[in-house]
C-alpha cells in the first residue's frame, strides 16, 4: 500500500504536473476580477466637451473648468455622480516646435488627425475650436445652427453656428479664463447620439450664462 502523501508533497507533486493549467486559469481569473471592478466602478460622462487650439491646457485648468461646469449641470445619467469628459488637442506651432519645422509638421499632422477623428467617431459635442478648425467645421457641416439649438441667434455671434468665447460671460469662469477669447464656441452636428440632448443643456447654459458682458 502506497504511503499516504504529506500536504506538501501533494502540493508539489499538484505544482509540478498542473502549474501551467493553474497559472492561466489564475491570470484569466484575475483579469476577470479586474474588469468586473472597473465595470462596477466606471464612471460615465455626463458631459463631453473638446478644446482645439494653439494653447496648452493644463489638468489644474481642466478640474477648474469642471467646478463650473459641475455648477451648470445635473445628474443626467443618473449615476450618483457628476462627470465631465474634456478632450484637450494642441495646435502646432509652439514654442516647443517652432526651431524645428518637421517636427512641428509632424506634431500638426498629428493632431489634425485626432481632430477629424474625434469629429468623425468621437463622443465630444460641445466643441471650443480655434477659426482655423471652425472653418473646417462649418464648411463640412459638422455644426448646429443657433436657431436649432436655442432657438435665436445672439446679437454678438460669430455667425449662425458659433459665438466666441470672449463674448460670454462664462469667459470670466474658473478653467474657462484660461482659454483664449478669441475659441469658438459651437456644438457638433451629431443629434443622433445619446447624449446630445445633455450636453445641449449645459450648451445654452454656456451660452445663456451671459450672451454679452456688459
Amino acid at each position: 500500500m502506497p504511503e499516504k502523501m504529506t500536504f506538501r508533497q501533494w502540493l508539489d507533486n499538484y505544482w509540478y504536473h498542473y502549474k501551467t493549467v493553474t497559472l492561466v486559469v489564475g491570470f484569466i481569473l484575475m483579469v476577470i476580477i479586474i474588469c468586473t471592478v472597473q465595470l462596477f466602478n466606471k464612471v460615465e460622462p455626463d458631459v463631453h466637451l473638446m478644446y482645439a487650439g494653439y494653447d496648452l491646457i493644463s489638468k489644474t485648468e481642466i478640474e477648474e473648468m469642471e467646478t463650473t461646469v459641475f455648477s451648470l449641470i445635473d445628474d443626467y445619467n443618473g449615476d450618483g455622480q457628476l462627470a465631465m469628459n474634456f478632450i484637450s488637442l494642441q495646435l502646432a506651432p509652439t514654442e516647443m516646435y517652432a526651431s524645428n519645422e518637421a517636427l512641428n509638421a509632424a506634431k500638426h499632422a498629428e493632431t489634425m488627425e485626432r481632430f477629424q477623428l474625434e469629429i468623425a467617431a468621437g463622443d465630444s459635442i460641445i466643441l471650443l475650436v480655434d477659426g482655423f478648425l471652425y472653418n473646417i467645421l462649418r464648411e463640412t457641416n459638422k455644426v448646429v445652427p443657433f436657431e436649432d439649438t436655442l432657438g435665436y441667434v445672439p446679437d454678438n455671434a460669430y455667425d449662425d453656428c458659433a459665438i466666441r468665447l470672449k463674448d460670454l460671460n462664462v469667459s470670466q469662469t474658473d478653467g474657462f479664463n484660461a482659454l483664449p477669447g478669441s475659441t469658438l464656441i459651437c456644438i457638433r452636428n451629431v443629434p443622433s447620439k445619446s447624449t446630445y440632448n445633455d450636453n445641449l443643456k449645459l450648451y445654452q447654459a454656456m451660452i445663456e450664462y451671459g450672451a454679452k458682458k456688459q
